[in-house]
């Protein structure tokens, strides 16, 4: 549910959701690739999710 507030109900919120909050053909491409699942990880060792790449409109950046 916390990745969902991020993402597709962002969107919707901020009246972008035709162009943010998710992965498809004809949206802006912004995502992180992380080093860990952070739907998988426990609580305690979530802050030590680290940011492999970073992509800002289908380009990476980091």
């Amino acid at each position: 549910d916390a990745l969902k507030m991020y993402t597709l109900n962002a969107a919707w919120l901020a009246f972008a959701e035709q162009q943010r909050g998710s992965l498809r053909a004809g949206k802006l491409a912004d995502f992180a690739v992380l080093d860990q699942d952070v739907l998988a990880v426990t609580a305690d060792k979530l802050h030590q999710t680290q940011a492999l790449l970073t992509f800002v409109d289908g380009q990476q950046v980091y």
